[in-house]
């Protein structure tokens, strides 16, 4: 019973740690359409994570400005 009740914690963490890893890092296929509608020249090589979670508040953000926002950050 021990080791049933070991095995199952043991996959809860990994699959914890797991999940934590998949965070969104990249841009979808999706949200290069939508920037591609905003700044359609985009080059989206070099992005860090933090630019790529910059655009993406940019995206879903209210502002107006969603395509001065996202050519400040690519730039």
């Amino acid at each position: 019973m021990k080791r049933i009740l070991l095995t199952a914690t043991a996959l809860m963490i990994a699959a914890g740690a797991a999940s934590a890893m998949t965070t969104s890092s990249e841009l979808t296929a999706s949200e290069k359409h939508e920037i591609k509608r905003f700044v359609p020249n985009a080059d989206f090589d070099g992005l860090t994570v933090a630019d790529v979670h910059a655009i993406q508040a940019a995206i879903y953000g209210g502002n107006e400005n969603r395509g001065g926002q996202i050519r400040a950050i690519l730039n």
